[in-house]
């Protein structure tokens, strides 16, 4: 059975999600072109969701990270400084 993780950068001018399977294999990503306080996190997200053909229930953790990260508190899993991402 295989693990799908879904990381999240929401920055303060684009917002970029990457899904990986296996923590190897990347499945689907994405780069929206607006940041925090915009609809930009959420496109992103659900463009890897559509692109991988999944819903939020399959990913087994996600992680957001970046300027906004806060702004996904209900629905990332865990959030990390982008300095510690590094």
């Amino acid at each position: 059975m295989s693990i799908y993780t879904l990381g999240i950068d929401v920055g303060s001018t684009a917002s970029k999600c990457i899904m990986l399977k296996d923590g190897k294999e990347i499945v689907a990503k994405s780069l929206i072109h607006v940041g925090a306080g915009t609809t930009g996190p959420q496109r992103a997200i659900n463009a890897v969701l559509e692109e991988a053909g999944m819903k939020r229930e399959d990913v087994s953790f996600v992680l957001a990270t970046g300027y906004g990260r806060n702004s996904l508190e209900s629905f990332a899993d865990h959030q990390m400084s982008e300095l510690s991402c590094h």
